[in-house]
């Protein structure tokens, strides 16, 4: 996957880096402690017309021929890493040059070594090292109006999200599973109405298992099933409340287009929204896509029904105007039913604005 330039370091000592020609690629081997800061989110570095690879440094001593060629092994670094942030454009421009340095470093003598891809548990050690306490899903604070019906001070209204997640165990369990929680709370305020009541507060706090999905020694994806609870804390006719165990994938295609899917099978359901299945559904399907340099990324959100062809339908969009912060501007578009508990047996079609801050970790969860 692409890394931000933002995420690489300001300076590189070339001496823990050694540079091999391999066919028509340059092998680059990194010793596991610089791998580990290039990582990013714990995806490789495709350098553009330089095969890099994250590799174990090897303990042997530089040859003098390596020691002569240092300066060589520093250019084409650095050629890499600002390819990798600057893309197809400089591409053209650097060809030459790439090719001239590959025409030098054809006549090192290489050293015997072996050349492997990251395992498996480098790949999980990386993903673990991931603060333990975050975002889990987007947090967002939006306002908006209907499309289906007058727009009044009734009708307008805010909506906001906050969720969080915080990991019990890292990758050890059974299977290489990692347990941990999340709370997520949606809020729709009727804030411009007199007095500016919450309309409805729905909490949704879950204990869930994950695993890591790894292929070619790449992260694909990520596997989670999750005992839940929803509610809005409210009593008598407006109460709402339902228990669910859920199974959720996300698949990565590549880095900047992946779908995920979920599914829930719903047990201890209040009596006031016995029927929340008719609409909401057993699940949904979501297809993501991101930019290159994470500036714009797009979802979208299809939730069938207990008729498949009647489908509930949420559009989101983000725009980054600051590439370094973590702030959207954010769209956001719902029709059909079940928006929030309180109403979930009301059609809903609104359009909303606002700004969202976006977790590292929202390609997979």
């Amino acid at each position: 996957m692409w890394t931000s330039p933002g995420t690489l370091p300001n300076r590189l000592r070339w001496n823990d880096m050694t540079i091999y020609r391999n066919m028509n690629h340059l092998l680059i081997t990194i010793p596991h402690q610089t791998a580990r800061s290039l990582s990013g989110r714990f995806f490789f570095l495709r350098g553009m017309g330089v095969n890099m690879k994250f590799q174990d440094g090897m303990n042997g001593k530089n040859t003098v021929e390596n020691r002569r060629n240092r300066h060589r092994v520093g250019c084409v670094l650095a050629l890499t890493f600002f390819l990798c942030g600057t893309g197809n454009v400089l591409r053209a421009q650097l060809a030459d040059t790439l090719l001239e340095q590959r025409e030098k470093l054809a006549a090192v003598p290489l050293q015997h070594h072996a050349y492997y891809r990251v395992q498996e548990d480098s790949v999980l050690r990386m993903a673990d090292e991931v603060p333990s306490f975050g975002i889990y899903r987007n947090n967002y604070f939006v306002t908006g109006v209907p499309t289906n019906h007058r727009i009044t001070k009734r009708s307008a209204d805010v909506r906001f999200q906050i969720s969080l997640r915080q990991r019990l165990t890292q990758s050890i369990l059974p299977g290489k599973t990692f347990l941990f929680l999340t709370y997520t709370q949606n809020c729709f305020w009727n804030v411009y109405q007199n007095s500016a009541p919450f309309r409805d507060v729905n909490f949704n706090p879950s204990l869930s298992l994950g695993k890591f999905l790894i292929g070619d020694n790449e992260l694909r994806g990520i596997l989670i099933a999750s005992l839940e609870h929803e509610s809005n804390g409210r009593d008598s006719s407006e109460s709402r409340s339902w228990n669910f165990l859920s199974a959720y994938g996300t698949y990565l295609f590549n880095p900047r287009l992946f779908f995920s899917m979920k599914l829930w099978l719903p047990f201890l359901v209040a009596s006031e929204n016995k029927n929340i299945l008719k609409y909401r559904g057993i699940g949904y399907v979501s297809l993501n896509y991101q930019s290159r340099d994470q500036r714009f990324w797009l979802t979208a959100v299809l939730q069938p029904r207990k008729r498949f062809m009647r489908i509930n339908t949420t559009l989101e969009a983000g725009y980054k105007i600051n590439l370094p912060a973590n702030q959207y501007v954010f769209f956001q578009y719902y029709n059909g039913y079940g928006e929030s508990l309180l109403d979930y047996d009301r059609y809903t079609s609104m359009i909303r604005i606002g700004f969202c801050i976006r977790p590292g970790f929202r390609t997979l969860f």
